[in-house]
């Protein structure tokens, strides 16, 4: 039996970097498909693989990230950055496991990351190329 917790966040300080694979979010019923896709609030939900998301500059690694955001067929390029608008929600789920070789029963953390809207920001190389600009600069 599953435990969760779902926290509103801020979709503002919701930051998602590198190259993702968007794709519509599959309805399962009873663990088969139904050809249907996902939806929230009347769009249809997509998830993001591939990706890293930052949440006030914390990263919330491992996360499976759905956004309501149709990048249709293309790829997000590696090195982007996006950043979330709209309303955001984390999903937290704690699983119970049976323990390895007998042992102790084991927690597993799992979480999800709806962010409504999302947005390109620029690209990675971009904001290391500033940083060193700017330090080089406070250098000199």
């Amino acid at each position: 039996m599953a435990n969760q917790v779902h926290l509103p966040v801020n979709a503002e300080k919701i930051t998602i970097v590198g190259g993702a694979t968007s794709r519509p979010a599959a309805k399962f019923v009873d663990g088969v498909a139904t050809g249907e896709v996902v939806t929230r609030a009347g769009r249809a939900v997509h998830r993001l693989r591939g990706a890293t998301a930052f949440l006030d500059g914390s990263a919330l690694e491992g996360m499976t990230i759905e956004t309501a955001t149709d990048f249709g067929e293309t790829d997000i390029p590696a090195g982007s950055v996006l950043v979330g608008d709209g309303t955001a929600e984390l999903t937290v789920r704690a699983d119970a496991r049976p323990g390895f070789n007998g042992g102790a029963p084991r927690g597993e953390i799992a979480g999800k990351l709806w962010v409504e809207n999302l947005r390109p920001a620029g690209a990675i190389a971009d904001l290391v190329s500033q940083a060193a600009r700017r330090q080089a600069k406070e250098a000199s």
